[in-house]
């Protein structure tokens, strides 16, 4: 077979502005259930009442981007489908911007890049949480601008950009540092000379280091503007944080490694095709090897392909205090699109059609990741409808109970609810709920009805100590009144 066809090829060209339009037609189709199903979980359920204050806890956190982009610029209204589609759109364009820094060459490795960062499972995940939907793929997008600024000699700008993408999300920091470790990795494999790939490493941790400074110190002024004072999980500590090694194993183990066990509906297809990845990524070094490039090009080779699996969760070595679940991984989406773009910007190198093999296993791993994110959003959208019609149901008892104890049906009714004792009523028995979530138990009853005022802090324990023992829902005497409080004993 010869490569004469393959040089005509579309796939093999110039990436253009048909060829992004489609793979942002792809991520829709692969988002599609995610976009129509409604689904709200015990984060949105509070986030989306701005009278509840809860995104202040953004700005607390050191987020201080994601709290004026959600609670001003949208006045704490996640904008529902527009959102998501924004947010995709975005982490397309983000991509585009990663593959160029990488060095992709065609359409064929700009699409593959494109479309494996978009449709990621990691992604899905944070979209289940409505308030992420603009300001987590944004800080891909600058975290993406910024590195392409620092290694195309515009430093200052980029560390200026840099110093943003944290304050939208933490977790564009590991982004970041994976894209410069995949940039410097494919210098080596053009070039086969350490040094101008060491040079864009120093360059690119340079810009970083001096990116987060700025961030820092933006960071403690934030009070000043935002009126919100900052919280101890903004803190960083690198002792504590190594103290908890655990953390590190399972990281490795359940994503560098991918095990899935986290991660629900991580399916057959995604594994299979991620250890081909891996496995094309070993082949990748080896080929430093094999083509005389020498032992320090191999070792700094292999460093940098390690670094690919490490970078994505380097946060977890700053701060103790975050579990480093899913959502703090994004970064592992950057890395196996880079690895996809290194196989077949090297395989073209020897012979056109052996760039398709890569490609392939691109393909296969973005339809298992859009069956993933389709039964996932499937999921949540059931355990969200019987979240919301089994608090429906015990609504109608607590305006009795509101009534008989001569409270304003006009509102507000104040309202304390105890569940200590949570159980999914979802049918796939998936085991998030928001009626059980501590700080979305009594918020979920003023989603549906604007009348109830949820009760907090020390009132709260004070009327659940005072309510004893009490029969639990459904029986009679589960819904009473305390003080002018009414209170839903559920377990």
């Amino acid at each position: 077979m010869t490569d004469a066809p393959l040089r005509k090829s579309p796939l093999l060209g110039r990436f253009t502005l048909q060829h992004f339009v489609a793979c942002l037609l792809i991520a829709y189709v692969c988002y599609a259930s995610a976009i129509i199903l409604p689904a709200f979980n015990a984060d949105d359920i509070i986030q989306t009442q701005s009278v509840s204050g809860d995104y202040m806890t953004f700005a607390q956190q050191g987020r201080w981007g994601y709290f004026l982009i959600y609670g001003y610029l949208f006045d704490a209204n996640p904008a529902g489908p527009f959102a998501l589609m924004a947010g995709v759109a975005i982490l397309c364009g983000a991509g585009v911007v990663a593959a160029r820094t990488i060095g992709a060459s065609t359409a064929l490795s700009y699409g593959s890049f494109v479309l494996i960062t978009a449709v990621s499972i990691y992604f899905a995940i944070c979209f289940s949480f409505d308030s992420t939907r603009i300001a987590y793929p944004l800080s891909v997008a600058v975290a993406a601008l910024a590195v392409h600024g620092m290694l195309s000699r515009r430093w200052i700008a980029g560390a200026l950009l840099f110093a943003l993408a944290p304050a939208l999300f933490p977790a564009s920091v590991q982004v970041g540092l994976t894209i410069i470790l995949a940039a410097s990795l494919a210098t080596l494999l053009s070039e086969r000379r350490v040094a101008p790939a060491f040079r864009k490493a120093v360059i690119g941790a340079a810009g970083v280091v001096c990116g987060l400074a700025l961030y820092l110190v933006l960071t403690k002024l934030s009070p000043f503007w935002t009126g919100v004072p900052l919280s101890p999980r903004s803190s960083v500590d690198v002792l504590e944080a190594l103290a908890e090694y655990g953390r590190f194993w399972k990281i490795l183990t359940g994503h560098a490694v991918p095990s899935g066990d986290d991660i629900s509906h991580f399916n057959l297809l995604m594994r299979l095709s991620i250890w081909a990845l891996i496995a094309m990524l070993v082949a990748v070094v080896v080929s430093v090897a094999t083509s005389g490039g020498g032992l320090m090009p191999t070792l700094f080779a292999a460093l940098m392909a390690i670094g690919l699996f490490v970078a994505p969760f380097c946060l977890a070595f700053a701060s103790p205090i975050d579990d480093f679940g899913p959502r703090a991984l994004i970064a592992y989406s950057i890395t196996h699109a880079s690895i996809a773009v290194l196989a077949i910007e090297t395989a073209r190198r020897w012979r056109l059609s052996f760039a398709l093999a890569p490609a392939v296993v691109a393909g296969c791993l973005v339809l298992g990741t859009s069956v993933a994110i389709s039964q996932n959003a499937f999921d949540e959208y059931l355990t969200s409808r019987n979240d919301f019609l089994a608090t429906n149901r015990i609504m109608a008892r607590v305006e009795e109970a509101a009534a008989e104890a001569g409270l304003s049906m006009q509102g507000p009714i104040p309202l304390v609810v105890r569940y200590e004792k949570p159980f999914s009523l979802a049918s796939t028995g998936v085991p998030s709920t928001s009626r059980a979530t501590l700080w979305s138990q009594e918020w979920i009853f003023r989603h549906i009805d604007p009348r109830i005022a949820p009760v907090m802090g020390s009132r709260r324990e004070d009327i659940l100590r005072a309510a004893g023992e009490r029969p639990q829902w459904p029986r009679s005497g589960s819904v009473f009144v305390i003080d002018g409080t009414v209170v839903v004993n559920i377990n």
